[in-house]
């Protein structure tokens, strides 16, 4: 149930978790740094950041039961949980970029 309900905020907040890094972020870290590259980056973490804050609730559940059958703490769980998901939705989320991109060309 947990699941759906964050599916259904996910689709209903997509303006949040990609404009605010698009728009907000892009703009700032474009006028202070000039790379491209560098704010690609910085969007892209973003969003995963984003994105990953709608999965804490199911990552909590998760982070317990690893953390009890690894016998750690439950903080280092969780925070690995969310780091992961933070890069694999930000790689998703460029690669999806650089593919509308390219296929413009």
């Amino acid at each position: 149930m947990l699941l759906i309900i964050v599916a259904v905020l996910l689709f209903f907040s997509s303006a949040i978790w990609l404009g605010v890094p698009i728009f907000l972020i892009g703009n700032a870290v474009s006028k202070i740094v000039g790379n491209l590259v560098v704010v690609h980056l910085f969007i892209a973490l973003s969003v995963g950041f984003l994105f990953s804050l709608f999965l804490v609730p199911i990552n909590i559940e998760v982070a317990q039961k690893i953390a009890s059958i690894k016998q750690i703490r439950l903080w280092k769980a969780f925070v690995r949980i969310q780091v992961g998901w933070l890069i694999v939705v930000a790689v998703l989320f460029e690669f999806i970029v650089l593919a509308i991109i390219f296929m413009e060309l």
